[in-house]
This record gives C-alpha cells, structure tokens and sequence, in this order.
C-alpha cells in the first residue's frame, strides 16, 4: 500500500542482476511496473524469481525515471525476495535537490527575484555593475517558494550585473531591467477585530520597511488609559509587531498615524485605526494530549484545523503530556512527527543514502473544542 495518497503512482521492481547498480532508477527503466491508478494499493504479478528493489514513483513526466528534481518516490530498504506472500506498505517523498541558482526575474521596477533549489546556509547578492552612491538594497527570503527577492532603489540603467553565493556556489548574473512601475505599498493587518490572547498584533507588507516612527502609533484600552507596547520589524522587514501586555475581555483603540513607517523606495503608510477586542478566557477551551512511545525520539505535535493548517506546534524531546490553550470553539486534528534526530524539523528522505523520511502519524480521532472545556486523549505512536 502507499501510505501518501495520490493518484497514478507507478511501483516499479528493478532486478538485482550483474548490470545494478544504486544508480539505475536514474537511468533505466524497471523490470515490472504497476500502478495504482485511482486508489492507495497495487499488485504486481507473474514475477520471475530472483531479488529485487522495490520503487514507488510519483513520475511528474511520465518517463518511468527517477528525476529528483520533478519525481516523488518512495522505496524499501530491504531486499525483495520473488517469490514472496509480504505486503509492502511504501512512503513517498521529494529529495532536497542539489543546490543550484537560478538566473533573475524582474517582478517590477526596483524587485527582482531570484530563484534557486535545494538547501543553504547561507545567501548573498552582490551588485557589481555602477550604481549611485546612495544605492539600498534589501533582501527578503521566501523558502517555501525556493525564491529571494532583491529590491533595490532607483538605478538608471537597462540590465545590473550580479555576483550570487550560496555557501559555496558562486554565479555571476546579468538582470535586464525594463518595468517603469514600482510595487505599490500594501499593508495588512493580522486582526481587525478580534485579536487572540496569545498572538502579536502585525502589519505585514509587501515591500521592505525600513523606517519606523513609534512616536506616531497611540494604543489606548477601554478605559483610554494608554497601554505600554513594543514595536519591531521582523527579520524579513516586511512584517511590524506591535507587542503589549494584553488583558482577557478588554478592548484596544490602536491608532497609527500617517508616515509611521516607510518602505525601501521611501513610501509611507497612511493612517490606520483598528479596534482590537479580546475574549475571555472562558471562550477558549483546552485540548490535552499524551504522547506515547517506548523509543527515544523527539515528536513535533502540530495541532491541525479542518484544512489541514497548521493551527498550533510543539516540539518535545521525549514522550509527554502536550497542553494546547486558548483555542477556539472548533474541530481539530493532530499530526505528530517523529522527531528522530531531535532537530525540530521535518527531515525527507534519501535513496542513495538509503535513508527513509522521518515517520508521520495521525490521531485517527477529530477532537472537538468548545468553551470553558478540557479535552484529553492518548496517543501512542508506536501503533
């Protein structure tokens, strides 16, 4: 059975004869094939006996070849002996691909993007064409996209050259420049209404701030007594935190003046008035879950809404009582990820390396919230 649902994934035996070698699935097609069509189970039959590897592939071009960069795959470790009665359950996933760089696109005038593959440590954009004394830029990452964006000020000039590193990869670059308009300011706010007892109020941007003024933001609760906050820019400076000590059933007049913050190309916000409100803790409920298991692993215990967001996520190192709070009225899943290396992330899988993606479980059970209510559940993972 493949345990990751999707359609038409083809399972493949490649035999173990004098010609295999680890890198065949790369460059050859297999013995028998099958497919699963519509459905999570596959049978191959009239096999000849011999020993094979054992292949699941998601073929994004259908060529019936592994291509790291398009495929998904998944594999058994050990040998399969034909003839044989075993049932083999199969997990895909996508490798990290080498790491590569892509040559710039421009978004708009003073934005490119710059794409990339794989995993770095580090990434840097160096500009090595003339450019003015006063010349910014600013880079913004986007790893769930496998893009950087570059914004830049004003620069008078048909294509910039670039020089890009990405830990030991260095390309060179040329960008042709041709839009006329810039990105215009766009400002979001996370709440207009309700904000949450445990949630930072912010203002994500579409384009780089990097100026603030607090002198010109005003917080003030029911009562107008004025609130202390905090006001800071994420690391990416295209998100403002405005931080304060929230109190449970209060109400919060926030006003931002205009030209309180100012983006790379010296644009600045307008006025903002938001009414923020909290709940009570009674609004809330709680969601109690004792996670289980006889190995010595890390677990990522991520608390799912109907869709699948990830709502809330807790990292433990070993087995123990995770307590969600503060959650709203609401049906929820739970996802956990067996941590085996207990470096808090998700870690896929290798083929050459022989090295399954690290396990993820289901609690079988949707937990329902309501207020002023405690839910508890077990879940061992080892089932």
């Amino acid at each position: 059975m493949i345990k990751d649902f999707a359609k038409n994934i083809d399972v493949m035996l490649y035999e173990y004869d004098s010609l295999y070698t680890d890198s065949v699935i790369f460059k050859q097609k297999p013995r028998y094939i099958a497919n699963t069509l519509d459905s999570t189970l596959y049978e191959l039959t009239n096999l000849r006996a011999g020993k094979y590897l054992l292949v699941a592939l998601n073929d994004a071009n259908n060529n019936k070849i592994y291509d790291p960069d398009t495929d998904k795959i998944g594999f058994i470790n050990d040998t399969i002996v034909i003839p044989t009665e075993n049932t083999y359950d199969l997990s895909i996933f996508k490798e990290i691909p080498e790491l590569a760089l892509f040559r710039p696109k421009e978004v708009a005038k003073g934005h490119l993007i710059f794409g990339y593959q794989g995993i770095y440590e580090n990434f840097k954009i160096d500009v090595t064409s003339n450019v003015p004394y006063d010349f910014r830029s600013e880079l913004t990452y986007e790893k769930d996209k496998d893009t950087v964006n570059y914004w830049y000020t004003e620069v008078e000039a048909d294509s910039l050259n670039f020089t890009v590193t990405a830990d030991s990869i260095v390309e060179q670059f040329t960008a042709r420049i041709r839009s006329t308009e810039i990105d215009s300011l766009v400002s979001v706010p996370s709440a207009n209404n309700t904000l949450h007892l445990l949630d930072t109020f912010s203002i994500s941007t579409n384009t780089p701030i990097i100026r603030i003024d607090t002198t010109q933001i005003h917080l003030v609760d029911r009562d107008t007594i004025q609130v202390p906050f905090k006001a800071f820019l994420a690391p990416s400076k295209t998100k403002l935190f405005i931080d304060f000590d929230k109190k449970q059933g209060n109400l919060y007049n926030l006003d931002i003046n205009p030209n309180m913050f100012s983006d790379i190309y010296g644009i600045s916000n307008d006025s903002m008035v938001f009414r923020l409100e909290t709940k009570t803790i009674e609004d809330y409920g709680v969601f109690k879950i004792d996670i289980q298991s006889n190995f010595d692993n890390g677990f990522i215990v991520e608390l799912l809404g109907s869709t699948e967001n990830v709502i809330r996520r807790k990292k433990i190192l070993k087995p123990e009582l995770v307590t969600f709070e503060y959650l709203n009225p609401a049906k929820y899943f739970i996802r956990v990820i067996i941590d085996e290396n207990k470096n808090g992330i998700w870690d896929t899988g290798s083929v050459l390396e022989k090295r399954q993606p690290e396990r993820i479980k289901y609690f079988d059970i949707e937990i329902e919230i309501r207020a002023n209510w405690e839910e508890n559940e077990i879940f061992n993972v080892d089932d």
